[in-house]
């Protein structure tokens, strides 16, 4: 793989992590404040984890990569593609 290949689908990751990031945090905390809900004990907090970041994150990955587009946000943005031949 060229070093700047992988520069760019590093980027497109971090751009990817940094969009997740921001959107569900934010819903996160709207939501906790809507509701009064604070988790306090470790399994609350796991069960909040897994529930708001774990798994919309790996859907979102998966559901990009599968999707017509064959990618995520940052790999568009990036103008990274990955073909099924791996190049």
């Amino acid at each position: 793989m060229k070093p700047n290949l992988f520069l760019r689908r590093g980027l497109a990751f971090m751009t990817d992590i940094l969009i997740l990031f921001a959107v569900l945090g934010t819903l996160d905390f709207l939501i906790q404040q809507a509701i009064g809900y604070v988790p306090t004990t470790g399994p609350e907090i796991w069960r909040v984890l897994l529930l708001n970041f774990s798994i919309p994150v790996w859907l979102y990955f998966w559901l990009s990569d599968a999707s017509a587009r064959g990618g995520t946000l940052g790999t568009r943005i990036l103008r990274v593609r990955v073909a099924a031949d791996g190049k």
